[in-house]
């Protein structure tokens, strides 16, 4: 889905239309996302990782995706693909454990790959089992400091 968003956006640039493609990790806040989806599981001590624990998960938080998007409006000399992640990638493990500690619960039960596979099917393999190392380096490099570096 990245490479048709960012291929639309080419026409544009090659317009001569100055475009940033922010490529968004996964997004974290209180207020729903990823942790309304991942919260119940560990309230009901049912929490862990997802697939192989060493994997990596792109994360930011919502006020870094805010933050970042205002200052890459200002940058006129960022275009292209840029990151939009925590600068510290965390493993999921370390992921599932912090998750587990902020909500004083456990994080014991951990999914293997091959059970996420046949729980979700063709999507598993993209959207869940991906270990993504993404870092932002171009935003970083424009000057943009985050709020939020780990987890």
């Amino acid at each position: 889905m990245c490479r048709a968003w960012e291929a639309a956006a080419a026409r544009a640039s090659g317009a001569g239309i100055r475009t940033v493609q922010a490529r968004i990790g996964i997004v974290l806040t209180p207020a729903g996302g990823a942790l309304q989806l991942q919260a119940p599981a560990f309230w009901l001590g049912l929490g862990g990782h997802v697939g192989p624990p060493d994997q990596y998960l792109p994360w930011i938080t919502i006020d870094d995706v805010l933050g970042g998007l205002y200052h890459l409006l200002w940058q006129d000399n960022v275009s292209g693909g840029v990151n939009l992640t925590a600068p510290n990638p965390a493993r999921m493990d370390t992921y599932a454990d912090t998750l587990a500690h902020v909500l004083n619960r456990s994080a014991r039960l951990n999914i293997p790959s091959d059970v996420v596979r046949r729980l979700a099917g063709e999507m598993a393999d993209e959207m869940l089992l991906k270990s993504v190392r993404a870092v932002p380096r171009r935003l970083t490099e424009s000057g943009y400091e985050f709020g939020h570096e780990n987890l």
